[in-house]
Parts: C-alpha cells; sequence; structure tokens
C-alpha cells in the first residue's frame, strides 16, 4: 500500500511534528509494510526545506514538495515587495502544476508530489488547522484556493482522499465557505478533532454529508513521553522545586484595532501571572519554544526571551529550555511541570499525555476550547484577547492544589481517545483493503 500524507509543516513546529509522527507510526502499525510519502508545504527551492524536515524525513519513503508549495521561500517579515515576489511563485507554480497534469511529466515540468499522488492508493490530509481564511480578500482567497487544490487533484485522479483530524475556520461568510464545502464533498472522509468544526461542516454541506463526517481526538495524543537521553546533564533542574510551564505563540491578532497594544497585554499578562504565581506560591518558571520556525519575521525564541527577561529582573526564578527535541522528549519535560500554562495548542495535548495539568489560552478558532473540552478541562480556557493574570493565576493555582484528581482525569480521557484513534487508522486502512 502507498499512502500520500499532504500539507507537512516544519519539524520546527513540534505540534505539527507530533501530529505527522503519531499518525506514521499508526499507519505503520496497522500496516507495517506501508510506504509513506510526505508532501511538505514548502517549496525545494527554500533553503531550510531539509531542516523544516530533519526528524520525519527518517520515518517515511520520501518528503517531497507540495505540487503547489507556499510561496514564501524564507523567513522574512512581510512586506510589499516579498508578497510580490510570493504572487510570481504562486503564479508560476500552479501554472506549471496544471500543465503537468495536462501534458504530463517533462524535463521542465516534472511534478514530484503529482507523481507520487498518482502512484498512491490513498492520500491523507494531515490533521492540524490549515483549512481557513482569516485575512480575508484576494490572499486568503488564494491561500485557500492553494490549500484544498490537492483535493481536487487527488478526487480527480480517482483516489481515495481523507482529512485527518481538522479544525476547521475562521471562514467569512460567501466565497471561502463555498470553496470549503465542495472540497469537502469530494473526501470518502472528513475527520474533526472537536464539535464546534464538525457543526462548522455540516453547515457548510447544508446536511449534505456525502462524505461521512466523524469527530476524533487530535492525533498527538498518541504520543508517548520518552525521557532525553541527556535529562540528567540539561533539565535536571525541573526535579528541584515546584515548576510551572510556558509556552506562548507569536500571535499577530488579526481584526484587533492595535495589534501591538494587543501583543503587549498578552506579554504583560503572562509575566504578571507568573510574578504572582512566584510570590503566593514559590512557584519557578519554565518556557519551552514549542515553536521555533519564523512567521512574519519572528519566533515563539523572541517572545519568551523578552518574557525571561522581565521575571529576571523580578527576581522571579526562571529557565528557558532552547533544545531541538522530538516531540516525545518535550512531553516527557512537561510533565515533570506541575502546571503547564499553554498558548500553543500542541503544548497542552504533550503535556496532558504526560498527565500535567493545564491552563490553555485561545488564540486561533475552534481548535483550543474544543481538545480542552474533551479532555474535561473546558473551564480552564482563557481568550488571547481578554487575557488577565489575575484568572490566569487563579486556575492555575486551582490546578496546582487539585493535580493528583486532576491527573487522574487525564490519564482515563487520554487512554480511551488513544483508542478511539487507533481503531479510526484500522477502519480507515482496511477499507482501503477492502
Amino acid at each position: 500500500m502507498k499512502i500520500s500524507v499532504l500539507h507537512a509543516y516544519s519539524d520546527s513546529n513540534k505540534g505539527d511534528l507530533a501530529i505527522v509522527l503519531a499518525t506514521v507510526k499508526a499507519l505503520k502499525s496497522n500496516a507495517p509494510h506501508v510506504q509513506i510519502y510526505l508532501h511538505s508545504v514548502y517549496a525545494a527551492s527554500d533553503p531550510n526545506f531539509s531542516f523544516h524536515h530533519r526528524h520525519i524525513a527518517g520515518h517515511v519513503d520520501e518528503v517531497c514538495s507540495h505540487s503547489i508549495p507556499s510561496p514564501y521561500i524564507d523567513d522574512a517579515a512581510h512586506s510589499a515587495l516579498r508578497n510580490v515576489l510570493a504572487a510570481a511563485r504562486l503564479l508560476r507554480d500552479s501554472g506549471k502544476h496544471y500543465l503537468n497534469l495536462i501534458l504530463g511529466p517533462t524535463k521542465f515540468l516534472r511534478n514530484r508530489s503529482n507523481e507520487l499522488i498518482q502512484q498512491s492508493d490513498l492520500v491523507l490530509l494531515k490533521g492540524g488547522q490549515y483549512i481557513y481564511s482569516d485575512q480575508g480578500g484576494l490572499r486568503g482567497v488564494l491561500y485557500l484556493w492553494r490549500v484544498l487544490s490537492s483535493i481536487h487533484q487527488s478526487a480527480q485522479q480517482g483516489k481515495r482522499v481523507v482529512i485527518m483530524g481538522q479544525s476547521l475556520g475562521p471562514l467569512p461568510d460567501g466565497l471561502p465557505g463555498r470553496m470549503v464545502a465542495k472540497a469537502l464533498r469530494k473526501c470518502e472522509l472528513v475527520v474533526v478533532r472537536e464539535r464546534l468544526s464538525l457543526e462548522l461542516a455540516q453547515r457548510l454541506m447544508h446536511g449534505n454529508t456525502a462524505s461521512k463526517l466523524v469527530l476524533a481526538p487530535d492525533f498527538a495524543f498518541l504520543i508517548e513521553p520518552r525521557e532525553p537521553a541527556n535529562y540528567s546533564e540539561k533539565f535536571a533542574f525541573l526535579d528541584d522545586g515546584d515548576w510551572i510551564g510556558v509556552t506562548v505563540v507569536n500571535w499577530y491578532f488579526p481584526g484587533s484595532p492595535d495589534v501591538a497594544a494587543a501583543r503587549r497585554n498578552y506579554e504583560t499578562q503572562i509575566i504578571e501571572a507568573c510574578v504572582q504565581l512566584h510570590r503566593a506560591h514559590g512557584f519557578r518558571v519554565a518556557l519551552f519554544p514549542q515553536v521555533t520556525v519564523r512567521h512574519h519575521g519572528e519566533s515563539d525564541l523572541d517572545l519568551l526571551k523578552r518574557i525571561s527577561d522581565a521575571l529576571e529582573a523580578r527576581d522571579v526564578p526562571v529557565r528557558t529550555v532552547v533544545d531541538d527535541l522530538a516531540p516525545e522528549q518535550l512531553s516527557y519535560l512537561y510533565g515533570r511541570c506541575r502546571v503547564l500554562i499553554g498558548t500553543r495548542l500542541h503544548s497542552c495535548i504533550l503535556a496532558a499525555v504526560a498527565s500535567c495539568p493545564v491552563v490553555a489560552i485561545r488564540y486561533q478558532g475552534f481548535k483550543t476550547e474544543g481538545v480542552m473540552a474533551e479532555l474535561g478541562m473546558s473551564e480552564h480556557v482563557l481568550d488571547i484577547s481578554h487575557l488577565e493574570a489575575s484568572d490566569l493565576t487563579s486556575k492555575v493555582t486551582e490546578l496546582a492544589e487539585s493535580r493528583t484528581d486532576v491527573k487522574r482525569k487525564i490519564d482515563d480521557r487520554v487512554a480511551q481517545m488513544r483508542k478511539d484513534l487507533s481503531d479510526l487508522v484500522g477502519d480507515v486502512l482496511s477499507e482501503d483493503a477492502a
């Protein structure tokens, strides 16, 4: 059996890596001789292409660039010139893609992604949240068109198309919703990871669910924590005292009337909460860069550096983990914390599989509140745009004081999620075998 897995992002995004790694391992567990082709959103011309897939490359048979990859081939901040160059690359790549489909491969039109999809028995769109349009206008429509084009291509070639573990939206009214609805109808199976996305998909399709809609957990719940080999050398500080873990997001606050002020407030409230927690309970702070790939010229590390400097200036013990860890190793470290304050959704998931209670900060769409609800922790979600240090402090304190009971509840939910995911993958592959 040959399977194409689409829309792989960067291994520097540990959440995305966790999804892909868990998906690949689940496929191999159910079909040991399967061949897996990973299609990256990055262009092969991106100077960091190999680095983006440094961890996952050893787990799949081939990594190639998407048939129409991201037109941005660097990590610089957005500018008018950068956008013009990206538009030119998008026009070039889409033209070559469609000529390749019409004329077949030639010396100048070879498209490895198209070839591998043609060879595949099954096309999977990996889990995550990338079917959305939060910018509006032409740019938002072009992004959606690029993301959804592989569904139309695969279906036209008669391939089984399955979307795995998606959070859908946000989607403005009008064309974006119609584009997504049309693509969903061409899929054999659409798996969403929380109820709000399920309801959105049902509304978009007006009850016409020719493609089957299924609710299932995020694939990262299959990750098993693993102690880093250099734990005693690099991370033993987590055994000394009680630590609060923190992950952040370099967020651009779409729709905010004052983006700079919104970002400052987000940073300030996290800093103030950490100061209050240290003064009230003696908690120390461990900062984790869940994502180090740059977006709009910055990564989570830039934000963590500012938070670390502010905490040190106020005499709060703080450490920043900067090692390039696998998701299993990162999960193990989260498990050493008393509580995790997680903005990055998959830091919350990786903490949960390591039995660590989580206060989640929601920043985009339905994904955070939906996943936390499935964990039975919907009361411990705060919104990034209305974050208050006092709320954060009280929720962390509550979880820290009831950690044993919360841990038991999390462990029960995670065990059931793993079983559900294993059954889902088995069902998908058994249908292919049939």
